[in-house]
Formats: structure tokens, C-alpha cells, sequence
């Protein structure tokens, strides 16, 4: 098992058990199919918010801003996400967390980041091959 793989198993054990103790949802369902979340930074807005949208069977984010893979939030995010994922990334500084989830479910989803063309500038990986890829299109039509 990666390291990886593992760090992910322990969050998800640990929401499980957060949540069977009455802890709330780092995510907050707006409406049926919505969900919001809020992420603490270093600047103003002192916070910001992501969301969360099903699509039919499948999932797009917008700026989902995740820190790193043992935090309750990406455990929470992985009970719900499905099928087809789409990350919208409104701009190139919100990048790092849509590849964190990009890696993280690339092996179980299709998942591709959608962006401004800079966006592109801030990815480590910038491959456009395989079933799953990134891509930093300004133009594109989901």
C-alpha cells in the first residue's frame, strides 16, 4: 500500500469515527446536490469558500481548496464524489489543491482540472495523456 494510500485510509478512519461522535460535517449541504465548505488561509478573506455540485452521477468542485490528504475534509469530500469529476479552478492560485484531489482520485475516477490557460504554469504534473488529465483550457465547455 503507498504512503499515500495509507495517509488517505487514516483520514477517512478518522472522520468515520469523528462523525459516529456527533462531529459535524466539515461540509455543508445547501441544498440537496450542494454542498459548501469553508478552508482558513493566510490573507483576506481571512476564509474561503469551495463547493461541491452533483451533476447526475457525477461531481464537479469549484476551487476546492485542500490543504493535504489527512485532513477530515478530503474523508468527507470522498464520500460523496462519484462518477466523473470536474475541478473549475476560477484562478491559478487556487491550482495546488485541485491536484492534490486530482492525484488522489485518478485511479478510481476520471478526473480533469479546468481552468484558466496560467493555471497551467502552477501544476506539477502537466501531462494531457491517459484516461485522466489535466487540463488548463481557458475556453473549454463542460
Amino acid at each position: 500500500r503507498s504512503r499515500t494510500s495509507s495517509r488517505a485510509a487514516a483520514a477517512r478512519a478518522a472522520w468515520v469515527g469523528a462523525r459516529e461522535n456527533g462531529v459535524v460535517s466539515p461540509l455543508d449541504e445547501v441544498v440537496s446536490g450542494l454542498w459548501r465548505f469553508t478552508v482558513p488561509r493566510n490573507g483576506m478573506p481571512p476564509t474561503m469558500s469551495a463547493y461541491v455540485l452533483r451533476d447526475g452521477e457525477d461531481t464537479i468542485l469549484v476551487d476546492p481548496l485542500v490543504a493535504g490528504e489527512t485532513e477530515p475534509l478530503l474523508a468527507a469530500l470522498d464520500e460523496i464524489v462519484r462518477g466523473l469529476v470536474r475541478i473549475l479552478v476560477t484562478t491559478p492560485f487556487h491550482v495546488r489543491g485541485s491536484e492534490l484531489l486530482w492525484r488522489h482520485w485518478r485511479d478510481r475516477h476520471e478526473v480533469t482540472i479546468f481552468g484558466h490557460e496560467h493555471c497551467a504554469t502552477r501544476l506539477d504534473d502537466r501531462s494531457q495523456r491517459g484516461r485522466n488529465r489535466v487540463a488548463a483550457i481557458g475556453s473549454q465547455r463542460l
